[in-house]
């Protein structure tokens, strides 16, 4: 026996004896391999619930704000086309009785019980219509505003389904699957704010066109559909807002 053998066997009676056993290689780089595919798994599982949370954020807090402020300004123009007809039907009857210097009208139209002309009323309706136009401006500035938003939304979607298939394909445990699942439920919401944005949009055309007539001649039906069915909340609307919320929340927790 060659003392190269003896070496060996005393080497590894020595470590037999003593617990010290070799690591072995191929056992090393699989380990490796593991610790890199959990942290390329926690990165992209960080990243969905992130691009989830912000999905979420601009949805509660900029188009849902975007939709209630577009309902306060044609909740404003209603108001605003009752007093514009009232002072229409006002004008017409002083017209009337030209021959009378002022002219007495209803108490709801009186000024501390005393009497208008007809330059306090033609000044009352000029100032309203253009109240009125500046509604009109203003409601198609907040349409435009949510429609670059919708876009944005898509552009995050798209991010998101990018992560989504990336835990697809490195899918190992229950919070990489409830991650993996952000993206359908933000697809859900997103499909229900298009419906529901053209439905406005819809709306909101058919009253710019007859906004172009008279406005003391125009039918009052088309604009309290308008007002009517608006909310988000309504029959008509589409989108279901107790499955929307249900997701939202979702965004305030920890994931």
């Amino acid at each position: 026996m060659t003392d190269t053998s003896v070496e060996e066997m005393e080497k590894a009676f020595q470590q037999f004896m003593l617990g010290d056993e070799e690591i072995n290689p191929v056992t090393e780089n699989n380990d490796e391999i593991d610790r890199k595919n959990a942290a390329i798994l926690r990165k992209a599982q960080n990243r969905c619930w992130s691009i989830f949370n912000l999905f979420c954020c601009i949805v509660e807090t900029e188009w849902f704000e975007l939709d209630n402020q577009m309902l306060d300004v044609l909740e404003s123009k209603k108001v605003i086309r009752s007093r514009i007809l009232k002072e229409g039907t006002i004008l017409n009857e002083i017209a009337e009785q030209r021959n009378t210097f002022h002219y007495q009208i209803e108490a709801e139209y009186c000024l501390d019980e005393s009497f208008l002309s007809y330059e306090d009323v033609s000044n009352t309706l000029s100032h309203d219509l253009l109240r009125h136009e500046s509604h009109m401006k203003t409601l198609k500035k907040l349409l435009s505003n949510i429609s670059e938003l919708q876009e944005r939304l898509n552009r995050i979607l798209n991010d998101a389904m990018l992560r989504h298939f990336e835990l697809k394909f490195c899918l190992v445990n229950d919070s990489s699957t409830k991650a993996m699942f952000l993206f359908d439920e933000m697809n859900i919401i997103f499909k229900m704010l298009s419906r529901e944005l053209y439905r406005k949009q819809v709306l909101l055309k058919d009253m710019f066109e007859s906004n172009n007539d008279d406005v003391l001649k125009q039918n009052d039906d088309l604009f309290e559909t308008c007002v009517r069915t608006w909310s988000r909340v309504s029959e008509e609307s589409c989108i279901d807002m107790a499955k929307t919320n249900n997701i939202l929340r979702k965004s305030h927790r920890t994931k």
